[in-house]
């Protein structure tokens, strides 16, 4: 259609821009700001504001009958336009009188993101990892975990497990785990585990820390339900919302978190090396940062600062610079990945997650629907991209004539045959994006039917 005319007519512009080098004949590689105005939206204007279509062409998975790749929840694919940008980032490295500018572009992905949760620009902190954004959130809320509980899920994502438990150990607070609902009313147990804590003053939840899906299924959390509680009983709550933020629609004003953080290598399709962190702005004016360096100083982006020098007898100055700027990591952002990632969030915000989670809940739901069919537990309620499937709970053994194979075996039956899953505690992960289509879909199904025929017949 027009899209994918657009999107070779694109292709054939950067292909006459020398972006790949072939030869030395080849011309320059382009610079970024040329990359993105050639490959910006890969033809994406034209579908802006009706119903997305697949946008394979925008990544390179190879030959859909040779790769069904369902697992960005695992690894989101590099776009390639983001993949041209870091290439020819890494070669500006051999001239770094060319460099700079990075700062101004930390500021745009700060305003990419802020526009993917519905914040302001300043209330986004850069950082490299969501374990160092959540254990800044434990720094920060020492007050809410002294002699208190904080409340975490059954096999919730370590990166917001263990800076509480470290936290409440040096506090002398505790974590209490919410264990799994039978009918995956994530919501419903952590209330009541919160309502429990109110009627016994040892047990009083000070913190809860939460995705907003579960990482090993996608199964979901009523994160407004839960918040509406904390924000009663003045509960600090702490997302981590790494498997949701650029699918699922989220909007900090209505979830009021005290923190929110994202690495952006799944579903935000960055590089490594970051994770973008909401920091409510009441507690911007108290920040106790964990590291200490000049760019979260106030005035440390002036020149005098360095070219006539800012240190004093008694040292540096110490004010913070405004916002949420002092929970960002020390060093100066990454003059590759910053850019790579600037990249992939104009992607995903053009996108839109309103589309891209209907897109991709297409995909899913007709996986769970099929799933079921075929006798694997699936959650109630699901996050649009991700859904685990689970062998009966009567496994190890035999049901309806079957031996069900153990997840594992079929998870390396998958791969084997070029279907690309995760197994994340007991669960077949499986999760879709906007590359992916019903067809892969199908062929996922057919080749677990092919696993569930060929393992038992080992069995």
């Amino acid at each position: 259609g027009a899209a994918r005319t657009a999107r070779t007519h694109v292709r054939r512009q950067v292909t006459e821009r020398g972006s790949v080098c072939r030869s030395r004949r080849c011309s320059p590689a382009p610079s970024p700001e040329q990359l993105r105005q050639v490959v910006r939206g890969l033809g994406m204007e034209a579908l802006a504001g009706g119903p997305l279509l697949c946008q394979r062409d925008a990544f390179s998975l190879g030959p859909e009958q040779e790769t069904v790749y369902l697992n960005g929840a695992a690894i989101g694919p590099l776009p390639r336009r983001s993949a041209a940008i870091g290439q020819q980032r890494v070669a500006t490295k051999l001239t770094p009188w060319l460099m700079g500018g990075e700062e101004k572009v930390a500021d745009e992905v700060r305003e990419l993101f802020a526009k993917l949760i519905g914040c302001e620009p300043c209330d986004v902190a850069v950082t490299p990892s969501t374990s160092y954004a959540i254990s800044a959130a434990a720094q920060n809320l020492c007050s809410k975990i002294r002699e208190k509980t904080v409340l975490v899920l059954e096999s919730q994502m370590a990166s917001n497990v263990l800076p509480w438990q470290i936290a409440a150990r040096a506090y002398d607070g505790c974590i209490k785990t919410v264990k799994r609902p039978a009918q995956d009313e994530w919501a419903d147990a952590i209330v009541d585990a919160i309502e429990a804590g109110r009627r016994d003053s040892n047990s009083m939840v000070g913190v809860v820390a939460l995705p907003n899906c579960h990482w090993t299924d996608g199964s979901l959390i009523d994160l407004k339900r839960v918040s509406r509680v904390c924000t009663e009983m003045d509960i600090a709550l702490v997302l981590d919302v790494t498997q949701s933020v650029g699918v699922i629609p989220i909007s900090v004003s209505e979830i009021q978190p005290d923190f929110m953080c994202a690495s952006v290598h799944k579903w935000l399709l960055g590089p490594y090396g970051f994770s973008l962190c909401y920091v409510n702005p009441k507690h911007h004016a108290h920040a106790v940062p964990l590291e200490h360096f000049e760019r979260n100083r106030r005035g440390a982006d002036a020149a005098e600062w360095d070219e006539e020098g800012a240190m004093g007898d008694a040292g540096y100055p110490e004010a913070f610079a405004a916002g949420a700027r002092p929970f960002d990591s020390g060093g100066r952002p990454n003059p590759i990945g910053i850019h790579m990632l600037r990249s992939s969030l104009e992607m995903v915000v053009t996108w839109d997650p309103v589309r891209i989670s209907a897109y991709c809940r297409s995909i899913t739901e007709y996986i769970a629907r099929e799933a079921l069919r075929m006798g694997f537990d699936v959650p109630k309620l699901h996050a649009p991209h991700i859904v685990g499937l689970r062998c009966p709970s009567q496994k190890p053994g035999n049901q309806n004539g079957r031996h069900w194979p153990s997840p594992a075996a079929i998870v390396e039956y998958l791969r084997a045959k070029g279907v690309y899953v995760s197994l994340r505690v007991k669960a077949i992960r499986v999760s879709c994006h906007v590359y992916n289509t019903v067809a892969d879909a199908k062929v996922l199904l057919d080749t677990i039917a092919a696993a569930l025929h060929d393992l038992d017949a080992k069995g």
